[in-house]
């Protein structure tokens, strides 16, 4: 019997989507979509293509939305107890919106898997914590792909480490497009596209817009390289999501002053595009606060980057693997790091690195931990999985 699942996201997110594409349609799910957010025409097509139930939860903004959205939710619940055989709820909130969530699974009483997505319990604190908890009396399982979101929900819910745990990841959906654009396109013909000098090293700092990428402290890191290190190289800074233009131009006097020339994106990119922007870089700067093994991180390794990456983010998976990447300690050391690399004192075998990404992290390598997942907590006894 076709397996009914409701998941509730951001419809509007990438990952929602591919997650639809290459995992609850090949498990042959009959899928519904319950979100709170905009979604573009472009996606509705996805949905409906796909035989993706979309359930539009109200899309106003202040507290009457706040309060539409509620009632439309309650409602929802109400006319759906018990029609699911598992609902799927990503990326938990922490404010009101989660006690209104927990009332409404409560009221549709169906197994249900909580999945963190990294942020939502690595930058968060206790009371953040305390707001989520009635989200997780009414799951059977939680999903935490990563070790440092493992240690992390330990360390908030010491009293939910008997709840079922697992460690189902996201893919890449990225990779294919980066196989796509390495067939037709040079590496010089990418960095063309972008505008870059293709004689230069690309040196990526950050991935998006928001402040927590560290982007200025990066920035007059590499500004203490000598001058001709500075002149082999560029920076690439993409800041198409998260960003405020505040912040944006602040990045923008500083990369000014750096003496390095640079790029700066501050729009998003279709796949197509990133596809071409991960294959411009040479070098992936990481600098940011908190992270779960971020996709744009795989993505550039897949796309034979070199990642320098602080001592403060954990990549466990990476290490066990073997893929070989540049740790430092604090930016002082950033420097250092690059010349070293540049000066071929510090090789990486970056064909290897994406020979261990493309057998770890692409769609059809994850899919059977989702599978195995999904089949457990659908042997569940209902009653006894439920706190």
């Amino acid at each position: 019997m076709q397996q009914r699942v409701l998941l509730i996201a951001n419809a509007q997110s990438v990952w929602v989507k591919e997650l639809i594409r290459c995992i609850h349609v090949p498990l042959g799910h009959q899928v519904s979509l319950l979100t709170f957010n905009f979604v573009s025409p472009e996606l509705e097509a996805f949905y409906q293509q796909t035989g993706t139930e979309l359930i539009k939860i109200g899309q106003r903004t202040g507290i009457r939305g706040k309060a539409d959205k509620a009632v439309k939710l309650f409602a929802f619940a109400a006319e759906h107890c018990h029609a699911y055989d598992l609902i799927i709820l990503h990326s938990p909130p922490h404010s009101i919106q989660a006690s209104f969530l927990a009332k409404a699974l409560q009221r549709m009483d169906c197994k249900t898997i909580t999945v963190f997505w990294g942020s939502d319990i690595q930058a968060i604190f206790k009371k953040d914590a305390k707001k989520m908890e009635c989200i997780l009396k009414q799951s059977s399982a939680i999903n935490l792909s990563t070790e440092p979101m493992r240690k992390a929900f330990a360390a908030l819910f010491p009293a939910y480490k008997v709840m079922p745990i697992y460690q189902a990841n996201f893919g890449s959906p990225a990779f294919s497009f980066i196989d796509e654009a390495e067939h037709k396109y040079s590496r010089v013909e990418c960095k063309e596209h972008f505008g870059l000098n293709p004689q230069k090293m690309c040196v990526a700092v950050g991935y998006n817009g928001k402040s927590s990428q560290q982007h200025i402290m990066a920035i007059r890191a590499l500004s203490k390289l000598a001058v001709e290190d500075k002149r082999s190289l560029q920076m690439l800074i993409h800041m198409g999501y998260g960003g405020q233009q505040d912040y944006i131009r602040q990045v923008e006097a500083e990369a000014e002053k750096s003496g390095i020339e640079y790029k700066i994106i501050p729009h998003m990119l279709d796949m197509d595009e990133i596809a071409l922007l991960r294959r411009a870089t040479d070098i992936m700067l990481h600098a940011q606060t908190n992270d779960a093994l971020s996709g744009t991180v795989r993505e550039c390794i897949y796309a034979e980057a070199i990642l320098i990456n602080p001592t403060w983010i954990t990549y466990t998976e990476f290490d066990e693997m073997g893929v070989s990447y540049v740790k430092y300690t604090s930016f002082d050391d950033i420097a250092g790091c690059l010349r070293s690399v540049l000066t071929g004192k510090t090789v990486i075998d970056t064909e290897h690195n994406k020979r261990l990404m493309a057998t770890r992290f692409s769609w059809e390598a994850v899919r059977p931990a989702w599978l195995d997942m999904f089949e457990a907590v659908a042997l569940q006894n209902q009653n006894s999985s439920k706190r």
